[in-house]
């Protein structure tokens, strides 16, 4: 009876994520353990035999679940590094045309949006930091269950780490 609750309540979801191999697999296996406890019960057969492999299965379902969520989970990690590159750059550009319009030479108003512009690039530098280090803990995270996006999370933590020239540049230009 359990067995068949969870499936039903695994159901919307497995209609939400249709590519999910893991989630299909373990609603398959809770929807046939139901129905292994269900003849059993009905033909009054209590075989403790059953019973353990029904067990077994439900336990094999629920790690079929667990690799689903950590896919998920790094799933919505890729998003979030996602955005923040997607932040940064939209925060360079509004830094490139602010500078593209900054005052005359020696004008008090120039030194006042000097600083500004100094303080956002002090923020645009802390936030590519805070990619680099995001970008290497969702890659640690995803190591078991998503080794390809692993790999590529690495392979941005390194490149971050390796090109220092685009740090460099946002610290001179400041």
């Amino acid at each position: 009876e359990q067995a068949d609750a969870l499936a039903r309540q695994m159901e919307p979801v497995a209609r939400q994520n249709p590519s999910d191999r893991d989630f299909r697999d373990a609603m398959q296996q809770l929807k046939q353990v139901a129905n292994d406890l269900r003849r059993a019960a009905a033909q009054g057969n209590n075989d403790p035999e059953l019973l353990q492999a029904a067990q077994q299965r439900i336990n094999e379902a629920r790690q079929l679940l667990e690799r689903s969520q950590q896919k998920a989970d790094a799933s919505d990690a890729a998003d979030a590094v996602q955005q923040m590159a997607d932040d940064i750059l939209q925060q360079q550009r509004e830094i490139e045309k602010d500078m593209a319009k900054l005052p005359a030479q020696n004008s008090p108003e120039r030194a006042a949006e000097e600083k500004e512009l100094a303080q956002r690039k002090d923020d645009l530098l802390r936030k590519m930091d805070q990619l680099e280090a995001t970008a290497s803990k969702v890659a640690s995270n995803a190591k078991k269950s998503a080794p390809e996006a692993a790999r590529q999370f690495r392979n941005l933590a390194s490149s971050l780490q390796e090109n220092s020239d685009l740090k460099n540049l946002v610290e001179y230009s400041k």
